[in-house]
């Protein structure tokens, strides 16, 4: 019997319950209460009352459970799972009434040393507690269930199943269940011989220690098993609505590409279970109330779309909707190392459908992509590519920036006039840390690369002595970089002394432009 009087969560949590009663009938011509042994300790020696627990448990027994389902489906259109949680109670009683004896084997079968009169009642709690997760569909149930059955009033007694199934169904309420029953417990049937074992030990067995060891009133256990059911489903009372129904279908559709979307079909404010189109065609169809109906439509990475449709009686309407995508802008530029723009680089949004645009001559992008967060490359001829990731916002418009290094190539001779020794001297000055800096920082972003550092004088004294000055100047730069991480196998020297001036040095200034160090790229 199932219930729900809160209004709000109407079609949304049902509640649910049942009282169960089992007792043992007088003997008639047509149904037998077994009380004889059944079971074998040893060649003729039985060992407990008959038990049927799926008809009577012994003497009596009472129980009752509660079930709480919640359709997710409701509060996440996208999410059609039901879940499922039952919990209760039963209390069973058997009676036991046998002669327990002490054996051995011997040549000739079994000796019997002793014996005692057994006569004990054992009354069982059982706490049940279930759980369940449904997914549905307009034809079959997936679902997941679990389902554990405790006896609270002995130590080591519990029973519990993993239990996947399916359920085919149909709109007249027949259903056929077809499930794998994985169990949980350990269970050991030696364990359950009403203390028969102990006994044999020379022990003194207690009453409780016999009822501790009775056999499961709810049965045994079993490793695995596969059931097959078929059963009938109806509602006994209604609580009086809309009895004359309609039929809606239509499409839903990608309002960019025309292709089909799979979506869920929802109907606020109104008790009826969503649907969803399918995901090749885009096709859906519902039976659903005549009259006023508010139709809301929920798909992943597009807005949310919304109408209302007015049926008769029998009538069969069709409502196609088209979804437009989560929109939003992601723009920015691409500039290089002296913030000059880069024209002509591209731009990849995504990795599994990319997106890719070009940058124009003010190195401006602008690309229209659905909410979310998205990987950006950015990459152009002679730079360094770069990385980042933005999250987007449906209709937001998200700014992003590159400032692209300049990639090294084979051969390319990069100059500095402006590093700085002291007069006469290899003593690298301070104001050239940060262009030496700036050379190691290059060279990390190009880790295959291999450079040669050369060093350049202008003509002040003589000959023999710049050519030495140059080459320890290449030499104290190469040290400079090696102590900033560089590994020196990638590095090599050379002193030209004056043999090789960029400009006649015929005046101070050109005599500074004279006194440089140049790179030159060997291999990248």
């Amino acid at each position: 019997m199932g219930y729900n009087h809160i209004s709000s969560l109407k079609d949304v949590v049902w509640f649910g319950g049942d009282v169960r009663f089992g007792f043992s009938p007088a003997d008639t011509a047509f149904i037998r209460c077994e009380d004889e042994p059944d079971g074998i300790w040893h060649t003729g020696q039985m060992i407990s009352t008959i038990r049927r627990p799926f008809t009577t448990t012994g003497n009596n027994s009472i129980g009752m459970d509660l079930l709480i389902t919640g359709d997710f489906g409701r509060w996440i259109p996208v999410a059609p799972v039901k879940a499922h949680l039952n919990f209760g109670y039963a209390k069973y009683t058997q009676n036991y009434h046998f002669t327990d004896f002490r054996v051995m084997p011997d040549v000739v079968g079994w000796s019997y040393s002793d014996s005692t009169v057994v006569d004990i009642e054992v009354v069982d709690g059982v706490f049940n507690l279930g759980l369940g997760l449904e997914i549905s569909t307009p034809h079959f149930d997936i679902f997941m269930e679990y389902t554990n059955r405790n006896l609270i009033d002995r130590e080591n007694a519990s029973v519990s199943y993993f239990t996947p199934g399916i359920r085919f169904k149909n709109t007249s309420g027949t259903f056929l269940d077809i499930t794998f029953d994985l169990s949980t417990s350990k269970f050991d049937p030696a364990y359950y011989d009403l203390g028969h074992g102990l006994y044999n030990t020379d022990s003194v067995v207690t009453d409780d220690q016999r009822a501790e060891r009775a056999p499961l009133p709810i049965g045994g256990v079993f490793d695995w098993g596969v059931s097959l059911a078929m059963g009938f489903s109806s509602d006994i009372v209604t609580d009086g609505g809309q009895t004359d129904m309609a039929t809606l279908s239509g499409t839903v559709t990608d309002s960019l590409t025309g292709e089909a979307v799979f979506s869920t079909i929802t109907f606020p404010g109104v008790p009826i279970p969503n649907v969803t189109s399918d995901s090749i065609s885009g096709f859906y169809t519902h039976i659903i109330p005549s009259g006023e109906i508010p139709v809301t439509v929920v798909a992943p990475g597009y807005r949310n779309t919304s109408a209302t449709i007015v049926l008769g009686r029998n009538e069969a309407g069709t409502l196609d909707f088209s979804l437009l995508p989560n929109l939003g802008s992601i723009t920015g530029s691409l500039r290089d190392g002296q913030g000059r723009p880069i024209a002509g680089a591209a731009v990849t949004i995504g990795c599994t459908a990319p997106v890719t645009v070009t940058t124009d001559e003010a190195g401006i992008f602008t690309a229209d992509v659905e909410a979310g967060t998205w990987p950006i490359t950015a990459q152009a001829d002679g730079y360094i590519s770069d990385n980042r990731s933005v999250t987007l916002l449906a209709n937001e418009t998200v700014s992003v920036s590159f400032d692209l290094r300049d990639a090294l190539r084979e051969g390319a001779v990069i100059s500095f006039d402006n590093i700085y020794f002291a007069s006469g001297s290899a003593t690298l000055k301070p104001e050239s840390h940060g262009i030496l800096d700036s050379v190691a920082i290059l060279l990390r972003d190009n880790p295959t690369a291999r450079i040669q550092i050369s060093g350049h004088t202008d003509s002040d004294g003589s000959e023999s002595s710049n050519q030495t000055l140059s080459e320890r100047r290449a030499q104290s730069v190469y040290q400079y970089l090696v102590s900033t991480g560089i590994a020196g196998n990638r590095l090599t020297t050379v002193g030209h002394g004056e043999s090789i001036p960029v400009v006649p040095n015929n005046s101070a200034a050109n005599k500074a432009r004279n006194r440089r160090i140049e790179f030159m790229v060997l291999s990248i």
